[in-house]
């Protein structure tokens, strides 16, 4: 997921448009986000239900 965002901001966050410094924030922000979802489903997988049981929750709806 990280690359395909990464290279997103890449080409839409362009420094010769936003600067030197936005685009390098930019890809920081989407490597924080990225580890940010890496700690989430962890904690998800190993406090909670777990990612089939959800689904299959989320299925029963």
């Amino acid at each position: 997921m990280c690359r395909g965002v990464e290279a997103i901001v890449v080409d839409y966050i362009r420094p010769s448009v936003f600067g030197k410094i936005i685009p390098k924030l930019a890809v920081g922000a989407v490597y924080a986000l990225s580890i940010a979802t890496l700690g989430g489903l962890c904690y998800f997988i190993y406090t909670d239900v777990g990612i089939i049981n959800a689904v299959k929750l989320l299925w029963k709806l």
